[in-house]
């Protein structure tokens, strides 16, 4: 177990203290200042907000400046009474409690008067301050959160199954949407990305209150002068993005007939009882709302009847409850129940993994998993925020293993679990260099319209949101306004939009809303408008199994994999395939995709010997990188996935990506493993690579066969089973190193050694790994920071 706590803390977190805390009752009259403080924090468990904490803070200050005074006190009991009366009318379930706390304040104050000239004792002044200034309590929940949740401690609520909130999570959070056309709706269905189980509109504006709507057509009719039209209005008047949201059907008579295949359903027990057996419904239509009719070339009440299943169903008879429903973060740990995407944690456990332990003298730890010794000195907080930021998006994607299913785009999920689980976690903010920001963009933007390659304005409204609960909920934001906190944006050109030619120049522009700015976002693309030494560029979480099994046993770094099929594994430097290889995408008469090189390097280059360039797919895909000796690795419509597939089938990428730099760049010497060109290199692209010697090919090979893993993600339980000790020297363990490296360079101390480290871990526990001493004398520091 750590030994750093949060929440209450007790004196193993404090320095020179010895035995637990005292309880004020039993402390000097002389420490008087001090007793009151402890006092007013007893009660942290249950009232403390970062508004009440700065009062106490400087009270502690003072006493520790100048002992305690009436002045000092007088501020000190005018300040929390403030603060408390705010949390009372924040929260009535507290107001007993806090006319408690109120009267032993009065109290307080007026002992304080009486003994102000008596002196505090040292070590109890220096108990104050650690508890004090950690600005940072532990808060219950007001009621109990039932069988199916866990209370939040970080945040006073309970973490419930999605679309539940309150009293034992028995309350529906969007109550429009529990009782729709006769079913009683345990989910609502807000982000349905596929079925199409009808809404009422009412519903639907409680979901997209909570920016949870995916883009879909809901049912209502109401006379010209009801009020409730206004709820609709934001889809018929507003911005673009509201606008494409949502299609409104005032129709009285599909009303009616909905309610009336439903009753029949019921009566039936068709669909399993889980649906409604009738013509298929259309997502939405266009032109958008509002409409009083669906075209009959979109609907035919009487055509083939199918069961249109409630959000908690499918199948083509709504019998399979959802398979999201199955999958939890980390498997809870072994600690709690996976209720529809979320952890109930046992007693005495919480945390969106159960990864957090209740201490019995107050407080929570973690346990250490085993530290790699890689020189990694960044610790993070992670912040565990309420479900509708992270796994309440799951609960309708329907995908099996949602943890790991969107590799594309999921490294904000993947990141998330790897940072709950991480030997550099830290329960304790005090103590924490950066603050992980989880936020499932990923999963929104098939759930809720937040936008796959570029996010939308609904995206950026989940960002913002995030952010603002942050700001309100947590102290350690207001330290630096949020520059030590990180968020993941996996988008196509990250925080940017699509580029477009501007002159000569190819140019992405930020969008990034004011409230984020300060932030450190991790993302996949490193060009404009990525920030070199702030942001952080890591590879898309390119998955390495379906890699290695495409290869059989050929693969030159088999080894690795344990679940390699029988075969002779192919020496890191033997061929066998093409000079050069691409298969892909390539859009000859779009000048913007890909900045225009993959047109420019088909026109120049496809037709020559030994060379593939093409645009057809193959079944063969991966073989045929693993036997070529350069593959083509340009942009698409942002990051390239190319870079990754090659390194990871021994290939040697030929990077063509103007601008943008390549993950962990100032740490991994890509220029021993790639080749760097530019779009002024395609005319003689043939040229500069058949000049390259052969000894150099060769030593770049055997580079490739040691730095593979440093660029990929082992976060899966399928992948750490498949590679073993391959997860404790992943991109993950890299992009520790970077932050490493962030955090010297934030305190002016040097970041040489994230490079160092970086080079040993070259060489450490990769079997493939085949660099002589003379290939590791060869690579040369790049610039650091």
């Amino acid at each position: 177990r750590r030994s750093t706590t949060a929440g209450a803390p007790t004196s193993r977190a404090v320095t020179g203290v010895a035995g637990p805390m005292p309880s004020p009752a039993r402390l000097a009259t002389g420490a008087i200042g001090a007793a009151g403080l402890l006092i007013f924090l007893n009660y942290q468990y249950v009232l403390v907000k970062p508004h009440a904490i700065r009062p106490a803070e400087a009270f502690a200050t003072h006493v520790l400046a100048q002992g305690p005074s009436p002045v000092a006190a007088e501020g000190l009991s005018e300040g929390l009474s403030e603060a408390l009366a705010e949390e009372a009318a924040a929260d009535e379930n507290n107001v007993e409690r806090i006319s408690t706390l109120e009267a032993e304040l009065t109290q307080l104050r007026e002992q304080i008067v009486a003994s102000s000239a008596a002196p505090v004792p040292v070590p109890m002044l220096a108990l104050v301050k650690a508890v004090v200034t950690s600005g940072y309590a532990e808060k219950p929940c007001p009621y109990p959160c039932g069988p199916d949740g866990t209370c939040n401690r970080a945040i006073g609520e309970c973490s419930c199954p999605p679309h539940r909130t309150g009293k034992n999570c028995a309350e529906p959070m969007f109550p429009a949407c529990a009782s729709m056309f006769g079913y009683k709706l345990q989910n609502a269905p807000c982000g349905l990305p596929e079925a199409t189980f009808p809404l009422t509109c009412e519903c639907a504006a409680q979901c997209d209150d909570a920016n949870l709507l995916m883009r879909r057509m809901c049912f209502e009719h109401r006379a010209p002068g009801d009020s409730g039209r206004e709820r609709t209005k934001r889809w018929l008047s507003g911005s673009s993005d509201e606008r494409w949201t949502m299609t409104v059907l005032d129709s009285p008579a599909m009303l009616d007939l909905i309610n009336e295949r439903a009753e029949a359903s019921r009566q039936a027990v068709q669909c399993s009882g889980n649906g409604i057996f009738m013509a298929q419904l259309p997502r939405w239509l266009d032109p958008h709302g509002p409409v009083t009719s669906i075209p009959p070339e979109k609907f035919n009440a009487d055509g083939p009847q199918v069961c249109i299943c409630m959000p908690t169903h499918w199948g083509d008879k709504c019998q399979h409850p959802m398979r999201s429903f199955a999958t939890c973060l980390n498997r809870c740990n072994g600690r709690g129940r996976c209720v529809e995407s979320v952890c109930a944690c046992e007693e005495g456990f919480w945390g969106a993994d159960c990864s957090l332990r209740v201490n019995p003298d107050g407080g929570y730890s973690l346990l250490d998993p085993p530290r790699p010794d890689h020189g990694v000195t960044a610790k993070v907080y992670v912040y565990e925020l309420p479900g509708r930021f992270t796994t309440w998006l799951a609960a309708q994607s329907n995908a099996h293993e949602w943890t790991h299913s969107w590799w594309f785009y999921d490294n904000d999920i993947s990141l998330h679990q790897r940072f709950l689980a991480s030997p550099y976690r830290t329960a304790n903010p005090e103590e924490a260099d950066f603050f992980f920001i989880p936020l499932y963009r990923s999963l929104g933007a098939y759930t809720a319209g937040w936008g796959p390659g570029v996010i939308t304005p609904k995206g950026w409204r989940a960002y913002t949101a995030a952010i603002s609960f942050v700001n309100r909920t947590f102290p350690m934001w207001h330290k630096d306004e949020g520059k030590t906190h990180m968020m993941v944006i996996t988008c196509d050109v990250g925080f940017g939009v699509l580029g477009q030619w501007r002159g000569k120049r190819f140019v992405h522009s930020s969008v990034l809303p004011e409230p984020l700015r300060g932030i450190k976002f991790i993302v996949q693309w490193g060009g404009e408008p990525t920030r070199a030494g702030h942001d952080l560029v890591i590879p898309p979480r390119t998955p390495p199994q379906e890699v290695f099994a495409a290869a059989g046993g050929e693969h030159p770094y088999s080894c690795a994999y344990n679940k390699q099929k029988p075969g002779t594994p192919r020496s890191p430097t033997s061929r066998g395939g093409s000079f050069f290889f691409f298969r892909g995408k390539i859009i000859l008469d779009n000048p913007v995709y890909s900045q225009g090189v993959r047109q420019a390097v088909y026109r120049a280059h496809h037709q020559r010997e030994g060379w593939i360039i093409s645009d057809q797919s193959s079944r063969n895909f991966y073989y045929e990188m693993m036997t070529a000796v350069f593959c083509f690795a340009p942009t698409g419509w942002g990051w390239g996935q190319r870079v990754f597939e090659a390194i990871l089938s021994g290939c040697i990428p030929v990077i063509m990506q103007s601008d943008n730099a390549q993950p962990f760049a100032h740490i991994l010497p890509w220029h021993r493993f790639a080749v760097m060109l530019n779009e002024s290199h395609i005319p003689n692209l043939h040229e500069i690579l058949a000049a390259i010697p052969q000894s150099q090919v060769e030593a770049m090979q055997r580079t490739l066969s040691c730095v593979w893993p440093r660029l990929a993600f082992f976060s899966s339980p399928s992948q750490k089973e498949a590679f073993g000790k391959l997860s404790n020297i992943d991109s993950f363990e890299m992009m520790m190193l970077e932050l490493s490296a962030h955090k010297a360079k934030a305190r002016g101390e040097l970041t040489r050694h994230a490079w160092d480290n970086a080079t040993r871990m070259l060489v450490t526990d990769v079997c493939s790994c085949a660099m002589t001493p003379a290939d590791m004398a060869a690579v040369s520091v790049p610039v650091l920071y």
